[in-house]
């Protein structure tokens, strides 16, 4: 069973999320869903230099090469890999089997849709050894140095 639900984070996104009452546990008769932190590949829907982009609830983050910029509750923080390679490899790690679509204004022709969502983002040799990854922990992201 498909669970449908609208999310607006300044723009409209509607992210399809499979299994059955997924969206909705939790529910009480006034309550908004509970969505998971999510990443999703950077297909125009940022800037050009971000890679990944990643969202939750109350909580948003931009993946770049050099770091990443987290936003919370009006709050922005950027934070870069000082000394580390200047590209390092990105990739999304398990899938949500979700996707999400930005639609962006009236040109449908500028909507992007089907973007696969993943609960773990891993950078890989950002300093000699060392791996950064970000996994979704419910509402928000968690970095780890592996």
């Amino acid at each position: 069973m498909l669970c449908r639900r609208c999310v607006s984070l300044g723009i409209i996104m509607l992210l399809v999320i499979g299994g059955a009452g997924s969206a909705t546990a939790g529910l009480g008769a006034r309550s908004s869903p509970q969505l998971p932190f999510a990443f999703a590949a950077n297909r125009g829907q940022a800037p050009e230099d971000v890679r990944f982009v990643g969202n939750g609830p109350d909580f948003r983050a931009q993946f770049r090469d050099d770091g990443f910029t987290a936003h919370q509750a009006g709050a922005t923080v950027a934070i870069t890999f000082a000394g580390g390679a200047r590209h390092p490899f990105i990739e999304a790690l398990d899938p949500m089997g979700a996707t999400v679509n930005y639609l962006r204004g009236s040109n449908a022709s500028t909507w992007l849709g089907g973007l696969a969502l993943y609960r773990t983002l891993l950078y890989r040799r950002v300093w000699p050894g060392v791996d950064v990854r970000f996994r979704g922990e419910s509402a928000t992201a968690k970095a780890e140095y592996v």
